[in-house]
């Protein structure tokens, strides 16, 4: 009897230290900016009110300032993927766009600039990560599109990178997902992911180099790790940075965006494990413990 509550002690000892070893990592991440569009009673501290978007600018990690007005509004329940990142049930929420002709931005802060070289100028050296819960509804038409600019807000001269679904921006008319790079007809590329409605989950990995023309931007649509094959790949170009994240819709349908993340590694922007699963996990299995325990 006494080796069975030994061994007892001994697993629930485990267990309560894996659950506080897998909250810790997931504390720990290098995320250095985040919105998740939670939504309150009121603009508090990373809360939306639902409603039109511009002009909010709740404190969320790595953002400043507030939303441009558009015809872009906040939504009560955030989108979801089985394995991927999600808003939650209880607090939303998302962005959707469903007037015709409309872009909203908000800027990166200085600090999350200088890593892309957005403040300085200068191109930054080494490997960022975006990611963002997208869903596409209605028919494969017009443009809409999750963009990034830098220094301002015209397309030809301050647009650096759009990823969604375009009739003409990203090569030949196509039903599949693409990307462009600084608005150039020569540096786009079309994924190899048909349009769809589902809500998919939209990892972009930024590799810049030193050297002139060797800066590579890599699409990948529900990656299963970080070693999976990319979607698209834009290489040889000087992309230089972004200070400013936009989403942007002219077309008859809607986008929605959601749970947008920038991270130093494909881990930090992708799906974790909550601290509160975790803890649940970890709950049942002292329990389970227990009951063995007075059983024996």
């Amino acid at each position: 009897m006494n080796q069975a509550k030994q061994s007892v002690r001994f697993v629930m000892a485990a267990l309560f230290g894996l659950g506080l070893s897998m909250m810790g990592s997931t504390s720990e991440a290098a995320v250095l900016a985040t919105d998740s569009f939670l939504v309150g009673s009121n603009s508090t501290a990373g809360q939306y009110t639902i409603g039109n978007i511009g002009g909010q600018g709740p404190t969320v990690p790595g953002f400043t300032g507030n939303w441009s007005s558009g015809s872009v509004s906040v939504t009560a329940t955030g989108l979801s993927r089985a394995g991927a990142t999600v808003s939650g049930t209880t607090q939303g929420g998302a962005i959707t766009s469903t007037g015709t002709n409309a872009r909203v931005f908000r800027n990166f802060t200085p600090t999350t600039e200088t890593t892309t070289g957005a403040t300085t100028g200068a191109s930054f050296v080494g490997t960022r990560y975006l990611s963002f819960l997208a869903q596409f509804t209605g028919t494969a038409t017009n443009y809409r599109a999750v963009e990034l600019f830098n220094g301002g807000t015209n397309e030809g001269d301050h647009r650096k990178l759009q990823v969604g679904y375009s009739s003409t921006d990203f090569g030949t008319a196509s039903a599949n997902f693409g990307m462009r790079v600084n608005n150039s007809s020569t540096s786009r590329a079309l994924s190899n992911v048909a349009f769809n409605e589902d809500v998919n989950l939209f990892v972009l990995k930024f590799d810049m180099s030193a050297d002139n023309n060797a800066d590579t931007v890599s699409l990948f649509i529900n990656p299963t790790s970080d070693s999976a094959a990319a979607a698209a790949i834009v290489s040889g170009v000087n992309f230089g940075g972004f200070d400013r994240f936009a989403v942007g819709r002219f077309s008859s349908n809607a986008i929605a965006v959601d749970e947008i993340r920038l991270g130093e590694t494909f881990a930090d922007v992708t799906a974790v494990p909550e601290p509160t699963a975790i803890a649940m996990l970890c709950l049942v299995g002292l329990g389970a413990l227990a009951r063995r325990r007075q059983n024996a």
